[in-house]
């Protein structure tokens, strides 16, 4: 019989609890309470606010992990647009989104209450970052151009499969425009004017965070789009939590919400130590040059930690700059963040093998699976071979007078590839012809 009493709090006893000796023997742990997933001790214990938000959590029964990454996403949101993150690449949006991690039923909806509700943001200038739900890659426009607060919106979907799917019904514009919002670029633009009815958004004119539900079992949609790097942009936080486990710290009430005035009036750019900005730059010149191989689901791991940095500093730093102790904190967050991501994945695969083995398709599910790497590896050598193609200075190519220069696998896939490598900025296009930007 497992003994309770290790876990009561001071003063109660086994006999306290109603029917204590008819429980039944505790379950082992489940796979998904993996310690690589959760922020350990020393990252709570560091600052005090941080230690409320883990505090404040346990007591409503939530995730501490997601509850702070939920608040972060809310801070950020408050912060006017022209705060950037100072990095030696260019200036970067402090921009943040956040999936909350965990099956239906385990607590998202009680996470995300507690992130927004753990902190009191004090603004003296106007009134709160408003909350709104998705629609389309137009309405998201729509909803910037009926504002007045310094263009700042954060967007909430309780299940990112809603999400993804009213992008897809919609030419994936909803899907672009969150690429394009993670980065501030300049969204609603064609090289014929604006693409929609709706005012278009300068670059880094808005503040754009999110926060989404993601049950595993549903996130084949969010990961589907990989290649395009929408699920590259969120920061993973599990909704479950070790700490729950022992009801011996939970506390017996509510801690007061704690107070963040930030820096008054001011909202200024994150600054980054030298030897940040240095390991930033070694890391760049190193996947430029090849010297460095990157999964694909990883490759915008350093900007994310710039972000989650910059919003460590703007929460406990008392100017918004990154420190070598709150830059190991954003690794701390951005490794936890991976292995809750994997575990995503790895749920996603077993429902899917589990699925197919009871179809009898198991072989028919590999080999969809072998053809969507081979798609990838396409994909991947078509936009090897474009660049090749445009390398030289002033080469401007039609989409008709490319298709020549590549084979004909190639070909099928050359639409797609042009547009994600116009979207990342990669080539340039005007009047019907790319080229290669400097």
């Amino acid at each position: 019989m497992f003994n309770y009493a290790d876990d009561l709090p001071d003063g109660v006893t086994q006999d306290d609890i109603p029917n204590a000796d008819n429980r039944p023997e505790t379950k082992p742990v489940p796979p998904h309470l993996n310690p690589a997933m959760y922020l350990p001790d020393e990252f709570w214990e560091s600052h005090g606010i941080l230690r409320h938000v883990r505090d404040y959590s346990f007591a409503l029964g939530a995730s501490p992990d997601a509850a702070l990454y939920v608040a972060l996403a809310n801070l950020v949101a408050n912060v006017y647009p022209e705060a950037k993150i100072k990095s030696p690449l260019g200036d970067a949006s402090m921009n943040l989104y956040v999936a909350v991690v965990g099956s239906s039923g385990h607590g998202k909806g009680k996470a995300d209450g507690a992130g927004r509700s753990a902190l009191q943001i004090v603004k003296n200038m106007d009134e709160l970052t408003p909350w709104r739900g998705f629609g389309t890659g137009e309405g998201v426009l729509k909803e910037y151009a009926e504002l007045n607060n310094g263009n700042r919106l954060f967007f909430h979907a309780p299940e990112a499969d809603q999400m993804i799917s009213v992008g897809s019904r919609n030419s994936a514009t909803l899907n672009s425009v969150l690429r394009q919002g993670w980065l501030a670029e300049g969204i609603g633009f064609t090289n014929k004017g604006t693409a929609y009815r709706e005012p278009p958004l300068d670059e880094h004119s808005y503040r754009m965070c999110i926060s989404v539900g993601l049950q595993p079992e549903k996130s084949g949609p969010l990961f589907a789009d990989g290649y395009g790097g929408l699920p590259q942009r969120f920061l993973y936080a599990p909704v479950s939590a070790p700490g729950l486990l022992a009801l011996g710290e939970i506390p017996e009430e509510i801690p007061n919400v704690a107070v963040w005035q930030g820096f008054g009036n001011r909202h200024p750019s994150v600054t980054l130590e030298q030897s940040i900005r240095t390991e930033v730059r070694v890391q760049r010149f190193l996947m430029n040059t090849g010297q460095l191989e990157v999964d694909p689901l990883d490759t915008h791991v350093m900007l994310n930690r710039l972000k989650a940095a910059a919003a460590l500093a703007y929460l406990i730093g008392k100017e918004p700059h990154v420190t070598e102790e709150i830059w190991g904190l954003a690794g701390l967050m951005i490794e936890r963040s991976c292995a809750t991501r994997d575990y995503a994945l790895s749920v996603l695969h077993e429902k899917r093998m589990t699925a197919a083995s009871a179809d009898g398709k198991v072989l028919a599910h590999r080999d969809d699976v072998r053809d969507d790497a081979r798609e990838l590896k396409l994909k991947d050598r078509t936009y090897e071979r474009v660049r090749a193609v445009l390398a030289p200075d002033g080469t401007k190519m039609t989409e008709g007078a490319l298709a020549r220069k590549i084979s004909t696998a190639q070909r099928e896939v050359l639409p797609e590839v042009l547009d994600v490598l116009v979207e990342r900025g990669v080539l340039g296009t005007s009047e019907g012809e790319f080229w290669l930007k400097s």
